[in-house]
């Protein structure tokens, strides 16, 4: 596996891990980001879809898709600055923000990987 799918496979499996846990917790979170608590359906449809979206970059870096990598970088940016603008132009807590730093830090992770050439293997 080449450094740039281990960096998208590992998050693949923090995207899923958050997904099962959102589900199981929705409220643990909310109030992580300074949100009330609900008990409304959307916030595990949301928790699913974040499940569903970390099996697609598992599958994605098990079979080296580089457009996929490459892609999944404007997205994990653009988490980052969607939420921002929820916070100054929505009002909310400075906290939602901190939900886009794993998107940023994998990103940086992705986009060093992707960088680099693969380290050919020695057979000896």
């Amino acid at each position: 596996m080449s450094p740039a799918a281990r960096s998208i496979f590992v998050y693949g499996f923090y995207m899923i891990a958050s997904g099962v846990s959102f589900a199981l917790a929705p409220n643990a979170f909310l109030s992580l980001a300074g949100l009330p608590p609900t008990s409304e359906p959307w916030i595990r449809v949301f928790a699913l879809l974040v499940t569903i979206l970390g099996l697609y970059y598992v599958v994605a870096a098990r079979q080296e898709l580089t457009a996929f990598f490459r892609i999944s970088l404007v997205g994990r940016v653009l988490m980052l600055a969607g939420l921002a603008a929820l916070v100054v132009l929505g009002g909310y807590s400075w906290r939602l923000i901190l939900f886009g730093v794993p998107d940023q830090l994998s990103a940086f992770w992705t986009w060093r990987a992707l960088g680099s050439p693969r380290a050919p293997r020695s057979d000896g």
